[in-house]
C-alpha cells in the first residue's frame, strides 16, 4: 500500500474539509511546527481510519507508529486538544484517548477552581 501522495500537504487537504471560520480552522495556518510533521507527505486517510472497518485497530496503530517518530508530536496533540479535533489520530492519540485527556484536564481545572481562595479586590484591604 502506498500512503504517499503527490498533491498538496495533509494540512492543506484537512483544512479544506473543515467549515471556514469554525473553531477548528481558526489559526490553522499559523502553526509552523506542521512543516516538520512526519505525516506531511502521507495520505490523510491513514490518520482518519473508518471505525466500522475490520482493520480499524490496525489502521490506528499504523498512524500512531508514524506519530511516534514525529519530532512535533506534542505540538500536534496540543493543537488537536485546543481546537477540538474529535476525529482521527493526532499527536499519537486516538479519539478516545483525547477525550480522556480533555476530561482529566477539566477535573484538574475544576479542582483548582474549587480550592482557590476567593478573589480579594484591592479596595477591600485584603
Amino acid at each position: 500500500m502506498n500512503d504517499r501522495v503527490e498533491e498538496g500537504s495533509i494540512w492543506t487537504r484537512l483544512s479544506k474539509m473543515l467549515p471556514a471560520g469554525s473553531a477548528k480552522t481558526q489559526r490553522w495556518d499559523d502553526q509552523s511546527w506542521r512543516d516538520e510533521a512526519e505525516c506531511l507527505s502521507l495520505a490523510v486517510a491513514l490518520f482518519f481510519p473508518v471505525a466500522e472497518s475490520n482493520t480499524f485497530g490496525e489502521e490506528v496503530d499504523t498512524a500512531k507508529a508514524v506519530c511516534r517518530m514525529c519530532p512535533v508530536r506534542d505540538h500536534c496533540l496540543e493543537f488537536a486538544l485546543k481546537t477540538g479535533q474529535t476525529e482521527g489520530v493526532w499527536g499519537g492519540t486516538s479519539e478516545a484517548e483525547r477525550r480522556r485527556i480533555r476530561r482529566a484536564r477539566q477535573k484538574v481545572i475544576r479542582r483548582v477552581a474549587v480550592s482557590a481562595p476567593p478573589y480579594a479586590s484591592p479596595a477591600s484591604g485584603m
